[in-house]
């Protein structure tokens, strides 16, 4: 078979270093195509590799050799392959014939707070800049106000936000891996047969071209779709479905509900939390259980007869709802030396009502809750408009102590930097952090203006 002569000029390119980034692709496109031009590359490859240590030997006869065995390689175009480079490339495709320096797959558009990268063999860098070239590895938003934007160079963004971790890698298409946290994507069109790949805990994604929102954790992933089409599996069991604009899906990690998605309806002014569902960062105690902790410490002290603990446990019981209970405060590093930890509690505000919750100035956040000692919370929002184009942080510090029940005028919560407004933003999130252990919540709601 005749290798053409444009393959051979590509070879020779790659090898002496002169190739495009459209030669390079044109290349990569030409190598997936062609088995006998694999196997010349890998020859071309390995008489290369022979040239320079036949000349540091001072042998120039053998250095002329590899030259005149090249010029027959290029002549014969039939070669005998190795089969240790031939099962490396079977293995491990063309990611083996990339030059040294890896490709750049993003670039960290703009960031706020506190950003690690871990790149190029496992690299860490805390002090990540904006405009940084990013090529494969893990993004993380280290703290509740971080937020890191990226671009491709189809044009396609994505962002994170919040307590979040993303991994960004390319094998002839984008392939994202949400372990946790916020993410909002505006992709371009992609190319045909390779669609964005979105991997959470509990779901994948399949995108051609759309924006869409993406709230991930250990047990369910939420989407939702503003434009386009995105497919939605759920791993769990392999079921999929195809979540339109305007509508949203829950992909949790358990099987029992049907995988269907919801039309986003009018926005909503109230929103109830489900602590023990909605939980994104804290420790979920159920009403049940917090009633024999509480009336077994009753008994050790002496305050309550053994006897009469079972009678006791179930009017107890009876006060209260089945997924009330207490949401405690987990430790979370934030990168920043000042406050290296804080204790947090994160919350996904869902669309339950089949809307997106808006914030109005006269509506008020009502959180009911414990702390074991004196301290300064901060409650904050994140929020954004319908369109995407404002996103941020919105919060206010209020200090509590033992038992509390307190209202927050929305209109309190200030943006963590200029210190506007939340009001007439769709929230999505809730975190309440604290500096020391000990805080519990009960209750978390949204009242409307009118209530």
């Amino acid at each position: 078979m005749t290798i053409p002569q444009r393959d051979i000029d590509l070879i020779n390119g790659y090898c002496n270093g002169s190739l495009t980034d459209d030669d390079f692709s044109e290349l990569e496109s030409r190598l997936r195509e062609s088995h006998e031009l694999r196997q010349l590359l890998i020859e071309y490859r390995s008489i290369e590799s022979a040239m320079p240590s036949a000349l540091a030997s001072g042998t120039m006869e053998k250095a002329q050799a590899s030259a005149t065995k090249k010029s027959r390689v290029i002549r014969r175009l039939k070669i005998a392959l190795l089969a240790t480079a031939a099962g490396l490339l079977l293995m491990f495709g063309l990611y083996f014939l990339r030059p040294s320096s890896e490709p750049q797959l993003a670039t960290l558009d703009s960031l706020t707070g506190s950003v690690r990268w871990t790149g190029t063999g496992g690299q860490v860098v805390d002090d990540v800049q904006s405009g940084r070239a990013l090529t494969g590895g893990t993004i993380e938003c280290l703290s509740v106000d971080s937020s890191a934007n990226l671009e491709f160079p189809d044009g396609s963004t994505v962002t994170i936000s919040g307590m979040s971790a993303l991994t960004i890698s390319d094998d002839g298409r984008k392939e994202l891996h949400l372990r946790e946290g916020n993410l909002s994507a505006t992709v371009t069109s992609q190319p045909e047969g390779r669609p964005l790949r979105l991997l959470t805990p509990t779901a994948e994604l399949e995108v051609l071209g759309t924006q869409f929102d993406v709230i991930a954790a250990d047990t369910q992933t939420k989407i939702t779709v503003n434009e386009g089409v995105v497919r939605v599996k759920r791993l769990t069991d392999g079921k999929f479905t195809d979540v339109k604009s305007a509508h949203s899906l829950v992909a949790t990690i358990e099987a029992r509900e049907p995988l269907v998605a919801i039309a986003i309806q009018e926005p909503v002014r109230v929103w109830k939390a489900n602590l023990g569902q909605d939980k994104t960062a804290g420790d979920w105690l159920p009403i049940a259980h917090a009633l024999r902790i509480e009336i077994g410490r009753e008994i050790e002290a002496g305050e309550l007869d053994a006897d009469r603990a079972k009678e006791v446990y179930f009017k107890r019981l009876e006060k209260f709802e089945d997924d009330d209970g207490f949401l405690t405060a987990v430790p979370r590093r934030t990168g920043r030396e000042e406050q290296p930890v804080i204790y947090l509690i994160s919350l996904n505000i869902p669309q339950r009502q089949a809307g997106p919750v808006l914030l109005s100035e006269r509506s008020r956040l009502r959180v009911v809750g414990r702390s074991k000692i004196p301290q300064e919370v901060t409650f904050s929002l994140a929020a954004r408009n319908h369109d995407r184009t404002v996103a941020g942080r919105y919060g206010v510090k209020q200090r509590v102590e033992s038992t509390f029940d307190i209202e927050i005028d929305v209109s309190e919560l200030r943006e963590l930097g200029n210190g506007t407004s939340a009001g007439g933003l769709e929230a999505f999130v809730l975190d309440c952090f604290a500096n020391e252990p000990g805080l519990e919540l009960a209750h978390v709601e949204l009242l409307g203006p009118e209530e």
